[in-house]
């Protein structure tokens, strides 16, 4: 047996065009005047949703230890180990360690989008000026034969991240709140560089152009810290916030004509569905 609450139940009469007040009217254009009205609802939390976002910016320096939310810019990373190789070109094996990732406040939200019906809030975000820097240390040979290692600093930098965010919403004690988040960070191009390589300038450039072209193995190694660090600070200050809204204070927020179309839906406080 699944009980209905009563804003859930709105939510579904509101999205699914029913009206069930007496002598409502039930001509060719309700579906589409009572549709419009679940997306501009839609559009409204979307607006709340991209506020709180942007309002934890302000926060990624100093974190939000209330929420147990670090400081996020520069976000500390674990140190890492690697090891590259290929057949008769490289191998090398290393570490890095002491490192950061800084700019992540200058993120932007581009796209955001609500879906009341299937409770789920898509958006998009570009992270234009991502900085890792830290300390490395290598060792290991070119082309079988020529040895190189290498201690000091050393700097990743990827270019244009971007990441399309999908996020499942729930009703929890008549509140929003988001049930799951996850996404994929892609970027357009990377930059490494290790700066301290034995052998001088002509091994270093070499070696350089090696890492660039591996650079992804360690981008991938950081991408996991990242991914979840911004995605449980995004679900912790949005659900946070969320719950200090009921769902009659949120529908409170919408133009007049909304509010009426939704205040119109009544149904008892439970309904039992087999």
């Amino acid at each position: 047996m699944f009980k209905l609450k009563l804003t859930g139940l709105l939510l579904l009469g509101l999205c699914l065009s029913v009206n069930p007040i007496a002598g409502a009217h039930n001509d060719d254009n309700s579906l589409d005047k009572e549709s419009e009205v679940c997306v501009q609802f839609g559009d409204y939390l979307s607006k709340l949703i991209l506020k709180i976002i942007n309002d934890l910016k302000q926060h990624m320096h100093d974190g939000i230890p209330s929420l147990g939310i670090p400081p996020l810019d520069p976000l500390q990373l674990d140190d890492n180990s690697f090891h590259v190789s290929k057949s008769y070109q490289y191998d090398i094996a290393g570490n890095t360690r002491r490192s950061q990732i800084e700019n992540l406040r200058e993120f932007n939200v581009t796209h955001i989008s609500t879906s009341i019906l299937r409770l789920q809030v898509n958006m998009s975000i570009d992270i234009p000026f991502v900085l890792v820097t830290g300390r490395y240390s290598l060792r290991g040979k070119l082309i079988n034969v020529i040895p190189v290692s290498g201690n000091g600093p050393f700097i990743l930098k990827p270019e244009d991240v971007t990441a399309s965010i999908t996020s499942e919403l729930k009703l929890e004690h008549s509140h929003f709140q988001m049930k799951s988040m996850d996404f994929n960070l892609d970027m357009r191009d990377l930059f490494v560089q290790f700066q301290g390589l034995y052998g001088g300038n002509s091994v270093g450039n070499l070696v350089n152009k090696l890492l660039n072209k591996f650079g992804l193995g360690l981008y991938h190694k950081i991408e996991s810290k990242l991914h979840e660090s911004l995605r449980v600070a995004l679900m912790t200050v949005i659900n946070e916030k969320l719950k200090e809204i009921p769902l009659v204070q949120l529908v409170g927020g919408m133009n007049s004509p909304c509010r009426e179309q939704f205040e119109n839906v009544h149904a008892p406080n439970e309904v039992h569905l087999f």
